[in-house]
């Protein structure tokens, strides 16, 4: 009630233009909304009052022009009443109990009208403020309005339209490819530009880029206008042709047995007890390195004493021997020495490796990619010594690695890994495959072929320039189905024609008989009449043929309805086999020999639905062919006619 009476008693005080006390202090009111939008979106404004004393009501006119139009509004604080006394105008009259000097009092959301558009302004403002404290008495408040801009979206555009290395376009650059290889260089520094494809964007990463030995990635961070980030990556290899030889020559003590091996970083060598001092000798094995301590003579206490060689190279990375010499007491008692010559670790980087240090053998297959394996080795007592591979570099096929672990009493432990490293590469896009040309062996490059893919010409002049065979790897869900085989000189010629190959489904049943249900596979080739010039196509069988058996190769001939012979007693290799084609059509592949005069009440080419048929697929057509003739009976009498007229022509041959 209380509240009621305080609105009520200043709103008729005015009406009747009756003297109102005003006190000194004042009430300031605030908007809190977005200064600028971009696009018609529903945007939500605040009003709240600040105040140095309690304030017990308010009552405000807000008001907006015919740029916005309101969509709802909510008193978020007080109560009393508020209206919408047009589109243009909320009034707002509120009691607050108790007495506040800062809160917000109304909520209202806004939308853009049709005629506020980029480049324009409008303006929200708060007027015609009654507000008075908590007894009633009036007291002085500041109006306040908003602007709000209406400006263009803001561009999402982070693309490069060009990236330059050492003022010359990149190669093979795409907006959207966001990683380069720039190979090797021998250079210290590189300078890199770029060009924005928007110009209100803004690129970080370009200029001089200073190049530390090995591979180096130069990251280009573009940052669209509205704050979007996107990241090229370039990678160089600068060449270290500086020495990474940082192993000792030669190893000597003057007394006691120091069996040396360059690999070895931790010996023990146990003297009597006489022997009072040591000398120890160390070579380096290439000069450019820095040998501290080559020569070191130290008078000897009883039990351990240790000594440090290090050899750093010229590529400052150091190697460390370490030396205890143990002397002897005298009752010729060395202390004792550990027998622990096992490894506490053993890692290969990018591998699930089972390690238990009772376990000496260890075998991993690795795709032919793999050049080098990254192996972390560590001893389970830093008394042991170690030697161990100066790297696990991978020969195509079989690798074996011995790491030899010597206790401190020169007890030893061989452990083994054999690495069998494919020969084969895995087939890739050809944009991946080229990107990773520098590290394949292989004699053979393998694509992978998405549908009937057209090839981008310079990345196809790339693989042309390793001088390998290129296979086209075409796949049956995922599985290899075969592949187009195309010299170097022929790499173009993979462009000129359809690509895609499949699988015959069903084999009519006059066919299997005259096959004498032998297994054969169909294929259709989906380009139309003649190559170029005669293609290479290996069709991997997945030993679906006896691998003893020769095969005959056949195409369709639609015009005889019939098959002919093309190859004879080809050799399966490996589970494949090679074909050489002139021109594309239907090919049948199996052992068995058919009929040349032989006519087929079936139209040629078959139905396709692309799935292999054989082993049980066959024997179901066979127990059900004379089904299959006897619902035929009466098509085949309409066809009586026409395959007389082919017999004839059979005969003419």
């Amino acid at each position: 009630m209380k509240k009621k009476l305080i609105l009520v008693t200043i709103a008729l005080l005015l009406q009747l233009g009756l003297p109102i006390k005003v006190k000194a202090q004042s009430v300031s009111i605030v908007i809190s909304s977005v200064t600028e939008i971009s696009n018609s979106n529903e945007f939500t404004v605040t009003i709240g009052l600040r105040s140095s004393s309690a304030i017990g009501g308010v009552e405000v006119d807000v008001n907006n022009d015919n740029n916005l139009q309101i969509i709802n509004y909510s008193v978020v604080a007080g109560t009393g009443s508020s209206n919408k006394r047009n589109n243009n105008k909320i009034h707002a009259a509120l009691a607050f109990q108790p007495a506040t000097n800062n809160t917000n009092f109304l909520k209202i959301t806004y939308k853009p009208t049709a005629s506020f558009i980029a480049g324009k302004k409008t303006t929200i403002s708060v007027t015609n403020i009654i507000a008075g404290d908590a007894s009633g008495n009036r007291i002085g408040a500041t109006g306040a309005s908003r602007t709000i801009s209406f400006v263009a979206p803001k561009s999402s555009n982070n693309n490069l339209s060009t990236i330059t290395a050492n003022g010359k376009i990149v190669s093979g650059f795409k907006a959207s490819t966001l990683n380069y290889n720039l190979g090797n260089t021998d250079e210290s520094s590189i300078q890199i530009g770029a060009t924005l494809a928007d110009r209100k964007a803004r690129v970080s990463g370009v200029g001089k880029v200073n190049l530390a030995y090995g591979t180096n990635n130069i990251r280009l961070v573009v940052t669209a206008e509205n704050g979007a980030a996107k990241t090229y990556t370039l990678r160089i290899v600068r060449n270290d042709y500086r020495s990474k030889n940082n192993y000792l020559k030669s190893l000597k003590v003057s007394s006691g047995n120091l069996i040396f091996d360059k690999e070895r970083t931790n010996y023990t060598v146990i003297v009597d007890h006489d022997v009072k001092e040591i000398t120890i000798d160390a070579e380096k094995e290439d000069a450019k390195a820095t040998l501290k301590n080559e020569t070191i003579t130290k008078a000897l206490d009883v039990y351990s004493n240790k000594f440090e060689i290090k050899v750093t190279a010229e590529n400052m990375v150091t190697r460390t021997y370490l030396i205890n010499v143990v002397r002897r007491d005298a009752d010729g008692y060395a202390g004792s020495l550990n027998t622990n010559n096992n490894l506490k670790t053993f890692e290969i980087e990018g591998f699930e490796f089972d390690f238990l240090k009772s376990n000496l053998n260890y075998e991993l297959q690795v795709d032919h990619e793999v050049r080098e394996l990254e192996v972390l080795l560590e001893v389970e007592d830093e008394k042991a010594g170690l030697i161990k591979p100066e790297n696990f570099e991978l020969e195509l096929g079989d690798n074996t690695f011995e790491i030899v672990v010597i206790a401190e009493d020169e007890t030893e432990k061989v452990y083994t890994l054999k690495v069998h490293r494919e020969k084969t590469m895995t087939p890739l896009n050809i944009d991946m495959l080229v990107e990773r040309l520098e590290t394949i062996d292989a004699n053979q490059l393998n694509v992978r072929v998405n549908g009937n893919e057209h090839f981008d010409a310079s990345l196809l002049e790339k693989l042309k320039a390793e001088q390998k065979p290129v296979a086209f790897f075409i796949y049956e869900g995922n599985r290899i189905l075969g592949y187009w085989l195309m010299e170097p000189a022929d790499i173009h010629l993979i462009n000129t024609f359809n690509k895609e190959v499949k699988r015959v489904q069903s084999i009519p049943d006059q066919m299997m008989q005259e096959m004498n249900f032998a297994q054969a596979l169909l294929l259709e080739f989906a380009h139309e009449g003649d190559f170029e010039k005669p293609t290479t196509f290996v069709v991997e069988l997945d030993q679906y043929f006896d691998a003893s058996h020769l095969l005959n190769l056949y195409y369709v001939n639609t015009d005889k309805n019939r098959f002919e012979k093309v190859n004879a007693d080809l050799e399966q290799n490996q589970g494949a086999v090679k074909l050489t084609l002139d021109h594309a059509s239907q090919y049948v592949l199996t052992p068995a020999n058919l009929d040349k005069n032989t006519l087929f009440d079936f139209d040629l080419p078959f139905d396709m639905d692309y799935v292999l048929l054989g082993g049980l697929g066959l024997l179901v057509l066979s127990l059900f062919g004379n089904l299959f003739a006897l619902l035929r009976i009466k098509k085949l009498k309409k066809r009586l006619m026409r395959h007389q007229q082919l017999g004839d022509d059979v005969k003419q041959e």
